[in-house]
């Protein structure tokens, strides 16, 4: 008497059926990135750098409230998150050398401040400044104040066209400072004032958050 063969002898035991057709149920592999291995760089990204190059620097609460308006991926609410996914971006801001950060108090947040390439990737043209050398109390104090006015007018009014950062003022006065023009007899001078600065929107990325 002759055995006939069984044919669910040879059945993979996840997927009872062949081992060809376990293979064809199998996920394919993910398409490695052309950058893989980097840093990926996103308008969210640009924009919060940017805010805080104006800014100089950030205490971590208010840069929750300020990645809140762009929501990551896989946010679970629109216009929040969370201190954790927060400090993760901060990971990485840090991790691609676009941040730094200190603990200046050790019951507050940490500070977080761009670093010369972090201006650049926010297209700043402002002078890198180490903030970790800020040893002023009031000079912190004073910044977290005015952050958190300008973050409140921008919730509020959504369109903040008259504010005009303290580091753009300094850096347009350097630039437009009064100069001396050697005209006349001897060397001697004559002073041409500068112009006075119109008010206008600290940066064109006020203007693309709207």
């Amino acid at each position: 008497m002759t055995t006939q063969e069984n044919p669910f002898e040879h059945q993979s035991p996840r997927t009872k059926g062949s081992p060809a057709r376990q293979a064809t149920l199998s996920p394919a592999p993910r398409k490695q990135r052309s950058n893989a291995g980097s840093t990926l760089f996103t308008l969210r990204d640009q924009f919060a750098l940017a805010w805080i190059g104006e800014q100089y620097a950030i205490r971590l609460d208010h840069l929750q409230r300020l990645l809140a308006r762009y929501g990551g991926r896989g946010a679970a609410h629109e216009g929040w998150i969370s201190e954790s996914a927060t400090r993760d971006v901060l990971t990485r801001w840090k991790r691609a050398g676009w941040a730094c950060a200190s603990i200046v108090e050790a019951v507050s947040p940490p500070w977080v401040w761009p670093t010369r390439t972090g201006l650049r990737r926010g297209r700043l043209s402002y002078a890198y400044r180490d903030m970790g050398k800020v040893d002023s109390g009031y000079e912190w104090e004073n910044l977290y104040a005015i952050n958190e006015v300008l973050l409140h007018l921008e919730e509020v009014e959504r369109e903040v066209r008259c504010w005009v950062s303290e580091r753009q003022l300094l850096q347009e006065s350097i630039a437009s400072r009064e100069s001396l023009c050697c005209t006349g007899p001897m060397g001697s001078c004559t002073t041409r004032m500068a112009p006075s600065l119109p008010l206008r929107s600290s940066s064109p990325r006020r203007a693309a958050t709207n």
